[in-house]
């Protein structure tokens, strides 16, 4: 064995040895320095395993979006509407504005056996309007499975949004819930306490194999079940435990897969929902940013969208046409609530030594992989509920959820759907009266294209005029172009 000498090297100009401060440590000393850090790393790699760790990655808006497709990229957009809803000819002025392609399935006249044959048992005390809207749901998604098609988005016929929805929202969202679902996610399949919720995407490979964006523009369908773009928010835990601001805080996202994405549509923080802006700002969330993230408590079912595999579930085992038998489940939308949430249960490993210390473990069919997107892309309108109207006529005592109770007086004076910032509530942007097409339904038997039969003129002028505006990509409404024009006045007067 050779040994190199040491050449003597210049320290301050004097020829000699380096100070001993810079002399090489001993053997034993730097043995101990590799063992320490190897220990350490180890360590951070446990805890990494451990505590999933998700920072928040800001998903830049593209400078110019290709507009959706009319489906706004799933294989259908499907409406769960009653027979002879008054609110469906508003919806459908509103998609022919937007150049929105809708399937409205056709709904039985549900009767009072249908009712009881939902039912688990005489001593039952659920709702009669929220059994309807339970079977109306269900209904929409047979459908869809009949179809073969691959996925749906299933809205209510009362949704709210905003004319831009397929020129600007769906691509922007589009781009960030690919990104979330298709992102290599940190290993959180270790088991933990029932105090932690580890990722519902825990199923996943670290990396999917390629798939086409344009043919799965939210990423494949082997990697999520259940798009939430239309909800009352999802507040990250019950409304009874707080939200927003005072009990929420950044660090509340690190241990849920988000992205927050730049989307010019949102309106300003201060014109959003109340509940939502308090959330978004205590999340420390940049204005007009949308937050995409794995579901933690999402909550009603304006507009969701579904696989074949989870709408085969939902109909079969999670929310069958046929009342529960789990308690506190007496709607539709808490049920997928539910399955949602089962989801980020941890899994019993087989080992009895740490399956004692998991209290609320998984079902063994799992639930549903779940990505709520908000401010969302649909809201209710506000105005009478059908399923309340039916709960009252059976003498039912209605409460206004919190909800909407929180967002009535803003509605009012934005004259615009919650957390919508260019829609169809206050009717300027609709081409016809919505009655005529209704009454030409009924007098038509219930053919759907009697509505466009009924349409004159005048009506075929003012949707193509809707539509030259949006082309523009602009918000036609008179106050939102004054309000416009009278700031560009004071910057010019600057």
């Amino acid at each position: 064995m050779h040994s190199v000498p040491m050449k003597k090297s210049h320290w301050n100009g004097v020829a000699g040895t380096m100070p001993s401060m810079l002399s090489r440590p001993p053997r034993n000393s730097r043995s101990i320095l590799q063992i320490v850090a190897v220990a350490v790393g180890l360590l951070v790699l446990y805890y990494l395993n451990w505590l999933p760790i998700f920072p928040s990655f800001y998903h830049p808006s593209p400078s110019t979006t290709k507009p959706a497709n009319a489906t706004l990229g799933f294989g259908a957009l499907v409406v769960v509407s009653g027979a002879d809803s008054p609110r469906l000819d508003r919806l459908i002025q509103a998609a022919n504005v937007s150049g929105l392609e809708l399937h409205v399935p056709q709904q039985p006249k549900w009767s009072e056996q249908d009712v009881d044959n939902f039912r688990n048992s005489t001593q039952s005390d659920m709702g009669i309007g929220s059994i309807l809207a339970w079977l109306a749901h269900n209904k929409a998604i047979q459908w869809f499975m009949d179809s073969g098609l691959e996925t749906a988005l299933i809205m209510e016929d009362d949704v709210d949004f905003d004319v831009r929805i397929r020129t600007k929202q769906a691509p922007i969202t589009q781009a960030a819930v690919r990104d979330l679902v298709s992102r290599p996610q940190p290993n959180t399949s270790r088991p933990v306490s029932s105090s932690r919720s580890p990722s519902s995407f825990t199923q996943q490979t670290r990396r999917l194999p390629y798939f086409n964006p344009k043919k799965y523009p939210y990423g494949p369908t082997t990697s999520w079940d259940l798009l939430y773009l239309g909800t009352c928010g999802d507040y990250l835990n019950g409304l009874g435990d707080g939200l927003g601001v005072g009990h929420h805080h950044p660090i509340n996202l690190t241990t849920i897969p988000h992205i927050a994405t730049f989307d010019p549509t949102i309106p300003p923080r201060y014109d959003l929902h109340p509940f939502t802006a308090s959330l978004l700002t205590a999340l420390d969330i940049p204005a007009q940013h949308r937050l995409v993230h794995e579901s933690r408590w999402p909550l009603c079912t304006f507009g969701y969208a579904l696989t074949r595999a989870s709408a085969h579930r939902l109909l079969t085992t999670l929310a069958p046409p046929r009342e529960p038998a789990w308690e506190g489940t007496r709607a539709y939308d808490v049920a997928i609530l539910k399955a949602c949430r089962e989801n980020l249960k941890p899994e019993l490993t087989g080992d009895p030594a740490i399956d004692a210390n998991i209290a609320e473990p998984r079902d063994p069919e799992g639930g549903l992989r779940c990505v709520s997107v908000q401010p969302e892309l649909f809201h209710h309108m506000e105005g009478s509920s059908m399923i309340a109207g039916i709960e009252e006529a059976g003498g039912a005592e209605v409460f206004r959820p919190p909800v909407d109770v929180a967002a009535f007086e803003q509605v009012g004076w934005r004259k615009e759907s919650a957390n919508i910032g260019c829609g169809f509530w206050d009717g300027e942007l609709l081409f016809r009266d919505e009655a005529k097409g209704t009454q030409a339904v009924k007098d038509a038997g219930g053919d759907e294209t009697a509505r466009e039969r009924a349409m004159d003129e005048g009506d075929w002028r003012r949707l193509r005029d809707r539509r030259r505006d949006l082309e523009k990509g602009i918000c036609a409404k008179k106050r939102v172009m004054e309000a416009e024009e009278e700031s560009r006045k004071k910057g010019k007067g600057r």
